[in-house]
């Protein structure tokens, strides 16, 4: 496609070529022009869109297919009812039509799509697409288009949609005017008449019988007059052409993120340069910007439109192309995130066929585990937002030290007195502390159509980690402590809380961000009484006892497994800055590990905490079962000592 501009926007006048019966279009209908009602599904119930389809959408759909082939090696496709699998036909390009107003696709056939319309198992064609809002309260535009681009159907949601093929089996309309590219030869032959018919009238007004030629003569001048009216209007119309292409063009590149929208000095540059020369267009199409990521709402029409936020094929390509961890990350949190909270799987097993092929797919299905462990892990586990955490991606050693910062004790002097004390501390952690999870499924599992993979491993991983993990900061909690209150576990009550309240304002803890971790025992005895009662967390999930701001506390959680820590300790109320835990990723695997590792390593950050493991993944290639293991370095510390107040038995 040498001129994909110029191919995209056509004269009003060229009309589709014709075909024959049985034979098959190479331009097919997209998406019918002007505005549309459609009825749409979004989740389980019925809207109606109206979209609003213009030359622009051309562009668009254009300029998404121009990224996708620029991206990798994969071809965007139409499938077959929306069902993402075998393709019916490959996009060449898109192109706007004023003659029957819309967006064309120039296609390339596969076999069964060929099969499909010669014989006449499908009729019609239904788009995918991507449009910026659904609210009603204006008509909604398109804004890119997925991967798989639409699908060949029977019953489109554009009632509008141009037919394959006709009744009569005709698949277009017959052409009635030259095709654009040959309008530069249409001027050239009209402006050679125009000369010759001067050059005639001339020679014949010099002859010594110019009045015997008087009636051919204003005949010759009759035509000159209307073949310079037409070459005039065909030059106006060439004139226009240019300056729409150019501003065409342009708009394209705004699109594709060459330009950007707000500099219009650039965009009015190029589209001066490509007006007086179209062959800028081409240094212009050559630049490539970044993938637009407009995925507001995807709309795939099939007997009706479904609404699906963002589509799931279309989010997991983009996460297995993100080479970023933060980044990578960032895709889950937003797009993913949301569908597995609301209990909904995802359909791995639907990209099989397209282009992730199976290791890519092994690597996606144990990076969305990861993912999701690493985000529900303190949901799961919310006493690590009771401690300090330094969570980083950044790269450290076995064994190394790094330096985690935490609120300190200020000292309140005479005014005009030096400074002794900052209100900020550090403090050495040692990353002496380096675990792996463990977790393998096989390729019937991670192709099962019935099986919530991701939420199976997930929860049971973040569950085991979060465990191990506060299980390892509650260690730290002994007679370096040395505030504490010796009692029984049966006695505690609300006068409990008081009491390590007191202590720790009376230490000076700052008094924000105070939590407390109580055994079994504590906890059954504060669930006795009725003004703890009345502050118990009735959203939490777990199965653990949890009040939540309760006399200067912003938690106060059951941990069963609270350690002795031979102390006898039964709980422990303290300020954030008493524990704390820093993590990092791991150097070289191979060698902390003590021996080579088989697989591939890749990096998984959640971006909200900062948490990142090393993904570390295998597949046994004779039963292409998925190992994979999230690989830990981290090391805990305490912090504050005088902010934490013990509570012990005899």
């Amino acid at each position: 496609m040498n001129d994909p501009i110029e191919a995209r926007l056509q004269s009003p006048a060229q009309a589709l070529p014709a075909t024959k019966p049985g034979e098959l279009p190479t331009l097919i209908m997209w998406m019918p022009g002007g505005l549309h009602a459609i009825q749409a599904r979004k989740g389980t119930k019925t809207v109606s869109v109206t979209v609003q389809v213009t030359p622009e959408t051309a562009l668009i759909a254009q300029a998404a297919l121009e990224s996708y082939l620029g991206a990798g090696k994969q071809r965007p496709f139409f499938d077959f009812d929306h069902d993402s699998k075998s393709a019916a036909a490959w996009p060449l390009e898109f192109i706007w039509r004023d003659d029957q107003p819309g967006v064309w696709a120039r296609v390339e056939w596969s076999q069964a799509g060929r099969e499909a319309i010669v014989g006449k198992t499908y009729r019609s064609f239904s788009p995918s697409f991507f449009v910026d809002s659904t609210d009603g309260k204006k008509p909604a535009v398109v804004t890119s288009v997925p991967f798989t681009m639409g699908g060949l159907v029977n019953d489109p949601a554009f009632r509008e949609m141009e037919p394959i093929w006709s009744a009569r089996g005709e698949s277009t309309k017959p052409s009635t005017h030259m095709p654009e590219k040959n309008t530069e030869l249409e001027l050239a032959a009209m402006q050679s008449r125009v000369a010759e018919l001067e050059t005639q009238n001339a020679e014949l007004k010099a002859s010594a019988t110019a009045n015997d030629h008087a009636e051919e003569i204003r005949a010759k001048q009759t035509e000159i007059a209307e073949l310079q009216r037409k070459l005039d209007a065909a030059e106006n119309l060439a004139a226009a052409r240019a300056k729409r292409d150019a501003e065409t063009c342009v708009k394209a590149a705004v699109s594709r993120g060459v330009i950007a929208p707000q500099d219009t000095t650039l965009q009015a540059h190029w589209t001066a340069l490509i007006e007086k020369d179209p062959k800028n267009a081409d240094l212009l199409n050559a630049q490539r910007g970044a993938p637009a990521v407009q995925a507001q709402r995807i709309t795939r029409p099939q007997t009706h439109v479904e609404l699906i936020t963002p589509d799931t094929n279309d989010v997991l390509r983009g996460y297995l192309a993100c080479k970023d961890p933060r980044k990578r990350g960032e895709i889950y949190r937003k797009e993913l995130d949301p569908i597995l909270a609301k209990g909904e799987r995802i359909a791995f097993e639907r990209l099989q066929g397209t282009p992730i092929m199976a290791n890519s797919l092994g690597t996606l299905v144990s990076g969305i585990i990861s993912q999701r462990t690493l985000a529900t892990l303190v949901s799961m586990r919310p006493m690590l937002r009771d401690i300090v955490t330094d969570f980083s991606d950044e790269q450290a050693r076995l064994g190394e030290t790094v330096t985690t910062r935490a609120v300190a004790l200020p000292t309140i002097q005479d005014f005009g007195a030096a400074p002794t004390a900052s209100t900020v501390t550090d403090f050495p952690v040692t990353l002496n502390a380096h675990k792996q999870s463990y977790f393998r499924f096989t390729a019937t599992e991670y192709n099962s159509t019935g099986r919530n993979l991701v939420a199976e491993h997930s929860n049971a991983l973040a569950v085991g980690l979060g465990n191990h993990m506060v299980d390892t900061v509650a260690a730290l909690i002994t007679d370096a402590f040395t505030s504490e209150t010796t009692g029984a576990a049966s006695t505690k009550d609300f006068s409990a809380l008081t009491t390590a309240c007191k202590a720790l304002n009376t230490a000076g803890a700052p008094d924000f961000d105070r939590a407390g971790w109580v055994n079994a025992d504590f906890a059954e005895a504060l669930s006795n009484d009725e003004v703890v009662t009345e502050y118990l967390d009735g959203g939490n999930a777990s199965a653990y006892s949890r009040w939540t701001n309760i006399k200067g506390f912003r938690s106060v959680s059951e941990y069963p497994a609270l350690p002795g820590n031979a102390v006898n300790l039964i709980g422990f109320f303290f300020q954030k800055a008493a524990l704390l835990m820093a993590s990092r990723v791991a150097v070289n695997p191979s060698q902390i590990i003590g021996a080579g590792y088989a697989g591939t390593l890749e990096v998984v950050t959640d971006p909200v905490t900062g948490l990142s493991v090393v993904n570390n993944l295998w597949i046994d290639q004779s039963t292409l079962a998925i190992n994979a293991r999230m690989i830990l370095l981290y090391g805990c510390a305490r912090g504050l000592v005088g902010a934490g107040h013990k509570f012990v038995t005899t």
